[in-house]
């Protein structure tokens, strides 16, 4: 088999799996429609200063049709607070969230329940499309845990993004403590971005020649 009859049946594999362009705008607009939810004057965690983004495979790029036709594309948010890990419990703070997502929900008509996970919310989305959103609230690592993260041999660029997360498993999780959870997914989204560009780019160069 020569390499262009090679090229067009990996080429046919990947339109098998790879998912209509829609399908990523319509996760774009729910994210962004969170994002304006919780920033709204009304949100009881506009004072906050929620930062939204979106997390997992459709912010790398890398998703693929569900196997099951009743399985559901997974849609992944971390929801970053500015406030302090000792101003309000890991319980408290989830909570809260929680009521905003249930607030949301009902002013979009959505049908499904909000489905509690131990360390995030689950939103699903009635239609065509199976979707569900996971989104994860946190709070800004302090700057003494980023330090220890650099202490590591993590550049500050990506240890700086490092965030506290809320854990139903959590020992303290109902107890008013700096002893959190420790997660960094925005910084480990900015790694693997960094690290796919440079193959991104020779694939560019070689289709371009």
């Amino acid at each position: 088999m020569d390499q262009l009859a090679v090229v067009k049946i990996l080429d046919s594999v990947v339109d098998s799996l790879d998912i209509p362009e829609s399908y990523y705008q319509r996760a774009s607009d729910r994210h962004h429609s969170i994002a304006d939810w919780l920033c709204r004057p009304d949100s009881t965690l506009a004072r906050y200063s929620p930062h939204v983004t979106p997390q997992g495979s459709f912010r790398y790029g890398t998703v693929i049709r569900p196997i099951h036709h009743d399985a559901e594309y997974d849609l992944d948010s971390v929801v970053t607070l500015q406030i302090q890990k000792t101003d309000k419990t890991q319980s408290e703070l989830k909570l809260l969230f929680g009521e905003e997502l249930k607030t949301y929900a009902r002013a979009h008509n959505m049908l499904s329940h909000l489905e509690e996970k131990p360390r995030c919310w689950r939103l699903h989305y009635a239609d065509e499309a199976s979707f569900h959103l996971d989104s994860l609230p946190c709070v800004a690592e302090e700057p003494a845990v980023v330090q220890g993260i650099m202490a590591q041999g993590v550049p500050f660029e990506l240890a700086k993004r490092a965030v506290a997360i809320t854990d139903q498993r959590h020992p303290n999780y109902l107890a008013t403590s700096k002893d959190w959870l420790i997660s960094d997914p925005r910084g480990f989204a900015r790694w693997f971005e960094e690290r796919t560009r440079v193959f991104a780019q020779s694939r560019l160069r070689a289709l371009v020649e």
